[in-house]
């Protein structure tokens, strides 16, 4: 497969999972809505790859995501290590990598494009605050009767 594009960026804030869609009833009419704290970071995600994005990405998408979390006080004695570590407890790093994905959703078609996912998360080393990095790499869409096929 041909690279359309590569993209990588930093979003230097506290990743937030995708919350659960909240419901209410207004006028006697149901309304579905998400949690503001995973709306905030949805918005921070797109005004950050706007200024990194060139064109909408229409192939085939590869998305690698490393979250890198605050760091508890537990772990920042000096007998810990510096370096990030990994993180094994809450948030779940499949609603960490939802947000992010519906965050980029203006920079691609459809998020079904996204055929490979590699998340990972950590806590943030001693010193650093809290982002996620984030690596997107576009393919060309595969095209019957070309070169690639035997």
């Amino acid at each position: 497969m041909s690279v359309i594009q590569r993209v990588s960026f930093r979003i230097h804030t506290t990743p937030v999972a995708k919350g659960r869609p909240r419901a209410t009833s207004i006028n006697g009419k149901a309304r579905v809505y998400t949690p503001k704290k995973t709306a905030h970071f949805e918005a921070i995600v797109a005004e950050t790859a706007e200024a990194h994005i060139g064109k909408l990405m229409e192939g085939p998408i590869e998305v690698s995501l490393s979250f890198y979390l605050p760091r508890p006080k537990r772990l920042q004695r000096k007998k810990d290590s510096s370096l990030a570590i990994v993180h094994t407890s809450k948030p779940d790093v499949d609603n960490l990598a939802k947000s992010v994905l519906d965050g980029l959703q203006a920079f691609m078609g459809d998020d079904a494009q996204v055929y490979r996912l590699t998340a990972s998360k950590y806590y943030a080393g001693k010193g650093v605050g809290p982002y996620v990095d984030v690596a997107l790499c576009e393919f060309l869409p595969y095209q019957p009767g070309g070169d690639d096929d035997d």
